[in-house]
């Protein structure tokens, strides 16, 4: 197990040393070109072809296009890792209140006011942290 998850950070360092040449070579492209940076954004989310008003001839080669592809896949797997923990972070939060909430009610005797008003506020907590987060 221990050569495996070695492997893995092997892997994710080689593709990390990777992405970043591939940084560096696409940044000086973008220069040579003469995109303001506005541009190069909108023509990668979009992957639309950009095509310079000086003349009709298309900026991007091919290798242009793949190199950065790549580094959206990148940077989406970084991005999509984060978000998958935090869906995990906050099911089991769901799960722990929904606990508490059932320990309350199986309680035999009469929880006390202040549980519940405490249950409460524990809830607009997690519900406000919860948005503030995935805002």
């Amino acid at each position: 197990m221990e050569d495996l998850s070695e492997r893995l950070r092997n892997l994710q360092q080689a593709l990390a040393s990777v992405s970043a040449i591939l940084l560096r070579h696409l940044n000086l492209q973008w220069q040579r070109e003469g995109l303001s940076e506005r541009v190069q954004v909108d023509w990668i989310a979009q992957g639309l072809e950009v095509v310079s008003k000086k003349s009709s001839t298309r900026l991007a080669s091919r290798s242009n296009r793949t190199a950065e592809d790549f580094l959206c896949l990148f940077y989406f797997n970084f991005i999509s890792a984060v978000f998958m923990s935090m869906r995990s972070l906050t099911m089991m939060i769901a799960g722990v209140f929904v606990f508490v909430l059932l320990s309350f009610g199986s309680y035999p005797f009469e929880p006390r006011l202040s549980f519940r008003i405490l249950t409460f506020f524990i809830f607009i907590m997690i519900v406000t942290t919860v948005a503030f987060v995935l805002a």
